[in-house]
């Protein structure tokens, strides 16, 4: 079976999904598939690197390197030849791994087990550390343990370790979500922030084409949509 395996690096660069995609590609070659990994030339991410292997193997199995464009705030898009180089392999399986194409990448874990929020001396993360619970229709979601680097709004507006947060969300009927937020800081302020209720509104599923594909979602300058002011 002809199978690509397309990723954002790979070895030499260094990372648990390239670890892992470098033992996926080798022990499907070592079962009889032929396979090829399709990624970027970045060797590392900060700060950005990049490795001038158009074309090169690692353990046997053939790598093809394309040129990849850094955006503001981290994210990659590995661009276009690499979709076209795909589409005329006419591979059978195409496994993209985390995120092929990145686009401000991020995700949460909200416990829901039963299990309570760590201690102090657990380490801090970037989102934090959520449990989630139902208190009737409402759900329920407490976190702690944030990294004090980050910023509470586009304002810049800051929090210590000791931030905890609680979130209740609530769907009010079939097409709207309810959600509320409280933010409670004794280190950086003098009571708990209360923000305001928002209302989430169900949207209809976007147009597939014939192709049952979706649309494209590009954030780029057009003249066709704003006056350009020199």
């Amino acid at each position: 079976m002809r199978i690509i395996e397309a990723c954002v690096r790979y070895p030499p660069a260094k990372g648990g999904a390239e670890t892992h995609v470098h033992a996926l590609a080798t022990r499907l070659k070592a079962r009889g598939h032929d396979v090829s990994v399709y990624t970027s030339n970045l060797n590392t991410e900060f700060p950005m690197a990049k490795l001038d292997l158009p074309y090169d193997q690692v353990d046997g199995v053939p790598v093809r390197r394309f040129s990849a464009r850094s955006l503001p705030g981290g994210a990659h898009w590995v661009y276009m030849p690499s979709m076209k180089a795909m589409y005329k392999d006419r591979a059978d399986i195409i496994h993209a791994n985390n995120s092929f194409f990145e686009n401000d990448r991020a995700w949460r874990d909200i416990w829901t087990d039963g299990r309570k929020l760590p201690g102090p001396d657990a380490d801090s993360n970037w989102y934090g550390y959520a449990v989630g619970r139902w208190e009737g229709d409402t759900f329920v979601v407490n976190s702690n343990n944030f990294n004090d680097a980050t910023w509470l709004d586009q304002y810049g507006s800051p929090h210590s370790d000791q931030m905890t947060v609680e979130e209740r969300y609530r769907r009010v009927d079939h097409d709207h979500l309810e959600m509320t937020l409280n933010i409670t800081d004794p280190k950086t302020y003098v009571g708990t922030w209360k923000g305001d209720k928002k209302i989430f509104q169900l949207v209809e599923k976007p147009t597939r084409s014939a192709y049952n594909d979706f649309n494209e979602n590009i954030c780029v300058w057009s003249e066709t949509k704003r006056e350009v002011h020199p």
